[in-house]
């Protein structure tokens, strides 16, 4: 099936969350859920239910090893003298082929030898669609009863139609930008097409400056969102960072490019893009998400790293004396590695690996972007 919204929402979700939205999904099916405290952590119980005259256990988990955790999480309701009617395990994955889950369920009963029900991320996406989408919404920040649709092609239809902009230097930018190849940051929140954030621009946080930290001005709010630049005292800025009222981030700047002057007298050398290119769209990352956050957005947030108008540039062979590789390659005038996807709000950055190594290979490094390998 697609990997809609909420598909990826239910895979990517934290602990703590899913903890919560499974308790809820549990009430919602009837049962008295009482959340207990600190014992999931260690394979306790995570809820004691109630249902009618019998009493219940309740286990979450976010783990891949899901069967081996329950499994764990069923001895430990024995060892410990729980004495239940029946046993909840709600799991955030998604078994194939289907079958797997009964059997492990029939296993579990015939073992332990009380009634056991093992919710899959199937159930919850059935539930979350047609009986409570407000859980998900809730929770996720998710309208799950919108139409099922890819968020990564509605996601690749937005940057297209930015970076057409931003490539025509439109006058519906948010700030106005200098000519010449520019290097751009998206970070599209995976439920955004289906939230309304309802927040005005003028009560928008501000975002981060380019290449990190915080402007000690507000952001300047553009009619669909606010932007922060460096310098407000020029209409034109070589750089700026935007966040939409829709919830994304888009971060330009045109300074990591350097045209080479050639003369009679000197040979021809490649116009360069600045290596630390890569650095500088890392710095963005963690002040965008904090910002992000206030909107209430959930991870996962998918980034998109594309350099503009690099035709006949190319990385530099050596940076500060060091090696960075000896046939280093010209881009194409639009270069777009994969996108990479942070999987928390707490990303610092090095979320952009994928994508940034990506770069380094297509301009000939095989070993990827030198931020990360440890022999630059």
């Amino acid at each position: 099936m697609p990997a809609t919204d909420l598909e990826i929402a239910l895979e990517k979700i934290d602990p703590g969350t899913f903890e919560k939205l499974a308790a809820d999904i549990l009430s919602e099916r009837g049962y008295d859920v009482s959340p207990t405290e600190g014992t999931g952590a260690d394979g306790g119980r995570d809820a004691d239910l109630r249902r009618g005259n019998e009493t219940g256990v309740a286990h979450f988990t976010t783990r891949n090893d899901w069967k081996q955790k329950i499994r764990t999480d069923a001895q430990k309701t024995v060892d410990r003298g729980l004495n239940r009617d029946f046993v909840v395990f709600v799991v955030n994955q998604l078994p194939e082929p289907p079958r797997v889950v009964d059997e492990v369920r029939d296993r579990l009963q015939e073992e332990f030898g009380f009634p056991t029900t093992v919710l899959t991320r199937a159930d919850l996406r059935t539930q979350l669609t047609t009986r409570n989408p407000y859980l998900a919404e809730e929770h996720l920040g998710i309208d799950a009863a919108k139409p099922t649709t890819d968020p990564v092609e509605e996601m690749e239809a937005l940057k297209d139609e930015r970076l057409s902009m931003i490539a025509s230097r439109s006058n519906s930018l948010p700030n106005a930008l200098p000519g010449g190849p520019c290097a751009v940051l998206h970070l599209f929140p995976v439920g955004m097409f289906s939230t309304d954030y309802g927040v005005s621009p003028t009560k928008l946080p501000s975002p981060p400056l380019f290449g990190g930290g915080q402007s000690h001005l507000a952001g300047r709010p553009v009619g669909d969102g606010v932007v922060s630049i460096n310098n407000r005292i020029q209409e034109e800025h070589p750089e700026y960072v935007f966040l939409a009222e829709d919830g994304y981030i888009e971060a330009v700047t045109t300074l990591t490019f350097e045209r080479t002057t050639v003369d009679a007298f000197t040979p021809t050398e490649p116009n360069r893009v600045d290596p630390e290119v890569g650095k500088h769209l890392m710095q963005i990352v963690p002040g965008s998400l904090e910002v992000l956050a206030e909107l209430g957005v959930q991870p996962p947030v998918y980034a998109f790293v594309t350099l503009l108008g690099v035709e006949d540039y190319q990385f530099p062979t050596s940076y500060a004396g060091v090696s960075l590789g000896a046939s280093l390659r010209p881009f194409s005038d639009r270069e777009e590695p994969k996108h990479s996807i942070l999987e928390t709000m707490d990303d610092d950055g090095t979320g952009l690996r994928p994508s940034l190594d990506r770069l380094w290979q297509r301009a000939g490094r095989q070993k990827g972007s030198p931020h990360f390998s440890n022999d630059t």
